[in-house]
C-alpha cells in the first residue's frame, strides 16, 4: 500500500532545521513504520463494514423470527 508520506522531503526538512543526516534518517524511518502500522486502508474498512453488515442482517433475521414466534404464541393464547 502506498501512502503520501514523503520520507525524503521529511528528512530534508529535518536536516535543514539542524538534525544530522543520521538523526533525520532514523526519525523518518521510525515515523514511516508507525504510519504504516497504524494506517487503515480502504480494504480494511470494506472488510469491517462487510462484517458489520453481516451481523446486522443476522440480528434482524433473529429479531424477525423472535417476533413471529411471540406473535404466534400470543395469537394461540388469545384465540
Amino acid at each position: 500500500m502506498s501512502n503520501n508520506f514523503d520520507t525524503v522531503a521529511f528528512m530534508d526538512t529535518l536536516v535543514e532545521s539542524g538534525f544530522s543526516e543520521r538523526q533525520a534518517k532514523a526519525l523518518a524511518s521510525a515515523l514511516y513504520q508507525l504510519i504504516e502500522s497504524q494506517l487503515v486502508t480502504k480494504h480494511d474498512l470494506e472488510l469491517a463494514f462487510a462484517k458489520f453488515e453481516l451481523k446486522m442482517v443476522s440480528y434482524m433475521f433473529t429479531s424477525l423470527l423472535l417476533q413471529s414466534g411471540v406473535t404466534a404464541v400470543l395469537f394461540k393464547l388469545l384465540h
